[in-house]
């Protein structure tokens, strides 16, 4: 009866355990992540000519500024336009391989940074500022399988 108990009490540990697990690995696939943005843009783009924006980035935001600029910092990007958003979370890029996309809530507080890869997906157009309902059109797939986009924004912080 005592070694019954003893076998109960670890099977029933187990459970908890595993229980725990689980928990955690289902909450981590729902947190955003550039790589997570990308394949989703990949699968959908190979799909369909044109998508909204929201139907990639599917948490709240107000609007979403597009960067060439990959070494500046939130700080050096708001300095250097003017735009007077709270981006400090934003820190250097480290390679031009990256293309950056900064979210933002309605008071310009920081939401999520993407970084894009250029050899998956390249964006053709720069220094925009995008919206939940910006639609994403995919321009040609290139020999290297690479997708080019742009975005259908008038909306721009920056010209040339």
């Amino acid at each position: 009866m005592v070694m019954e108990n003893k076998i109960n009490t670890q099977l029933k540990t187990i459970i908890v355990l595993a229980t725990i697990v689980l928990i955690v690995a289902l909450a981590a696939c729902s947190i955003k992540t550039s790589d997570r943005f990308t394949d989703l843009l990949v699968t959908k783009l190979h799909a369909e000519d044109k998508i909204q924006l929201s139907s990639i980035f599917d948490f709240s935001f107000d609007r979403a500024y597009v960067f060439s600029d990959c070494y500046l910092s939130g700080e050096g990007l708001n300095k250097r336009y003017d735009l007077g958003l709270s981006i400090n979370e934003v820190e250097s890029g480290v390679s031009e391989n990256i293309q950056r996309i900064v979210f933002v809530d309605e008071f310009g507080e920081y939401v999520f940074l993407y970084e894009c890869p250029k050899d998956k997906i390249n964006f053709k157009s720069l220094g925009q500022v995008l919206y939940p309902e910006t639609i994403i059109s995919r321009n040609e797939i290139d020999i290297s399988g690479r997708i080019v986009i742009s975005f259908n924004s008038d909306d721009y912080y920056l010209f040339g």
